[in-house]
């Protein structure tokens, strides 16, 4: 065992260690190569950029570790190059909140009462394994009784922090609810903003992300004016925060401690040593992904419960089909008309003819190259059926939101283990903030712009 000195931001640190190492020791990076800063940043989506822009603004000195080659997360946005025109085919809409509106404000981007304009002019329910439509096939939309139901838990909306005992409502699965509460009539419609998997999930995680909000209760949506599509705020993001971000870059290893982390980065120019007072983590918080942080028996005894879906978004191009027609797959043969994962849950025109945006989802996720090739194969099998010609359909683009919303199953949420992750956070200097304590950008931003202040406490 070796005793090693680290100088953390004019903090001298002593740790103790198995075997030591140089990767941790600054004096064998450049001095360009070792960053110091307040707050160190895991994702440059929608929360790890709204925190690196917020503690900017706070005169906090940040840093923000992105894999990806841009910022922005599931915001994805296509421009055609013949024309120009912006398809968003990752979020489609923000709450119209003060913290949504005032960042949009601060990074000078432009918005307007409308979310998202619509080029449908029909709607097919069609089962998409024979390209046939439903016949005497009309969901409902009467989303009253449901509500009724999400009001007992307006806090979902901002918070699951719910320690035991928990409401056996919550842990029970959805498809129990739904006969529970007579709420069988709008399951489907349900589905629609949800996943296949839907009826064997715990009501927690149905309700959570098909809530209040999603079903435009006490709020209003805005949508951004740009010829750049909703990917406008990571572009004019990536303009304030500059050098503070880190495209393209991993953590490869961590040491933390008492006084801080330690991070050993990947870039596309080397590695880099980054030591921070505090760290965030807005990534998803699977084991691979954490692998790097060294989660202790504490940490490990919670985080360790997520489980997440498969959730694939695109764009495709299908000649032969009607225009303005959306088409939304629906079983004729299963319980409340529900296809079976793997599965498209529609086909949505877009802006530009014979473009649809799409979102694949699975029960669990899958590699990125099956998940497409079922996609297309999925695709081809319904628009041959529909047109009764072999068609050729092209992936303009396919997106990874993989895994999708993490979530605890039915016996952790039932512990209290919510409860147990909230109390989490801060410890050894690190925080937590991503799609498993809410859903939805503006979602996100609010939570972060709570947990911020907390953060700043400790620096």
């Amino acid at each position: 065992m070796h005793l090693f000195k680290v100088s953390l931001l004019g903090l001298n640190v002593v740790s103790a260690v198995n075997g030591y190492t140089t990767e941790f020791d600054a004096s064998t990076y450049a001095k360009a190569d070792v960053v110091n800063v307040d707050v160190a940043i895991i994702g440059g989506g929608a929360t790890g950029t709204y925190a690196a822009i917020t503690l900017r603004d706070l005169g906090k000195s940040v840093i923000v570790v992105e894999k990806q080659g841009e910022l922005g997360g599931h915001t994805e946005t296509y421009i055609d190059p013949a024309t120009g025109t912006a398809i968003d085919y990752g979020v489609q809409r923000y709450e119209n909140t003060s913290v949504a509106t005032k960042y949009f404000d601060r990074l000078g981007v432009t918005y307007n009462g409308s979310p998202m304009p619509s080029y449908t002019n029909a709607t097919v329910y069609t089962d998409f394994t024979t390209g046939k439509p439903l016949t005497n096939f009309t969901p409902s939309f009467n989303f009253g009784p449901y509500i009724t139901q999400l009001e007992r838990y307006p806090f979902l909306e901002w918070t699951k922090d719910l320690a035991a005992p928990v409401d056996p409502d919550l842990y029970s699965s959805f498809g129990d609810f739904l006969v529970k509460y007579s709420l069988q009539d709008v399951a489907y419609s349900i589905y629609m903003f949800s996943s296949t998997a839907m009826l064997q999930l715990p009501t927690l995680n149905v309700i959570s992300n098909v809530g209040l909000k999603e079903l435009g209760v006490h709020t209003t949506a805005i949508g951004v004016v740009s010829e750049k599509g909703n990917h406008i705020i990571y572009i004019n993001a990536l303009k304030v925060l500059q050098k503070s971000v880190l495209l393209s870059s991993t953590v490869t290893s961590a040491r933390r401690n008492s006084y801080g982390s330690q991070l050993v980065v990947s870039t596309p120019t080397g590695k880099k040593l980054i030591n921070a007072k505090q760290l965030l983590i807005t990534i998803p918080p699977t084991a691979k992904n954490l692998a790097p942080f060294v989660l202790d028996t504490k940490e490990n005894s919670i985080l360790s419960h997520f489980v997440a879906e498969g959730l694939w978004p695109g764009i495709v191009k299908i000649s032969g089909l009607p225009a303005g027609v959306t088409y939304k797959n629906a079983a004729p043969e299963t319980l409340y008309n529900l296809p079976t994962a793997p599965a498209i849950n529609s086909l949505t025109p877009t802006a530009i003819e014979g473009f649809y945006r799409f979102y694949m989802f699975n029960a669990e996720p899958m590699p990125y190259a099956q998940a497409r090739a079922k996609t297309l194969a999925s695709i081809k099998a319904f628009a041959d059926a529909v047109t009764g010609v072999s068609t050729e359909p092209e992936l303009i683009e396919f997106a990874s939101h993989t895994p999708w919303y993490s979530k605890f199953p039915s016996e952790a949420i039932k512990n209290g283990t919510w409860h147990e992750l909230y109390k989490l956070q801060g410890y050894r200097n690190t925080w937590y903030a991503g799609m498993e304590i809410v859903l939805g950008s503006v979602a996100l931003w609010n939570y972060t712009s709570t947990l911020i202040p907390e953060i700043v406490a400790k620096l």
